[in-house]
């Protein structure tokens, strides 16, 4: 566009998946409660504190993993360009085609409008 000069290209960013966050919660609280189990049921089956240790996880992974998986999914940015406006630009042409992220001094953050 005329009147636009592109600095940077800011690539997209993306988290993973759900499924990765619910299998890392998950995970770090079968771990957490196994040995957990282990050093307070001394007297306890290891089956029964595999399957506490089971129960637990999912239920408490699997609310840690959503719960990091949304605040991490905030962070998600479509590729971002960071250019400079000179007066010859076309301020409604700009404005239908990007749309202003962030400001800092004369360099504008902007992405492509959908």
């Amino acid at each position: 566009m005329e009147g636009v000069r592109v600095l940077n290209t800011i690539p997209e960013v993306k988290t993973m998946g759900i499924g990765f966050y619910l299998g890392i919660g998950i995970l770090a609280w079968f771990l957490i409660s196994l040995v957990a189990g282990m050093v307070i049921g001394r007297d306890c089956e290891i089956f029964f504190i595999i399957l506490v240790s089971v129960i637990v996880s999912v239920m408490v992974g699997t609310v840690f993993g959503v719960m990091y998986w949304v605040i991490d999914s905030a962070k998600d940015m479509p590729e971002t360009y960071e250019v400079i406006i000179s007066d010859g630009a076309d301020a409604r042409e700009f404005n239908e085609r990007f749309e202003v992220v962030e400001k800092n001094g004369e360099i504008y953050r902007v992405k492509e409008r959908e």
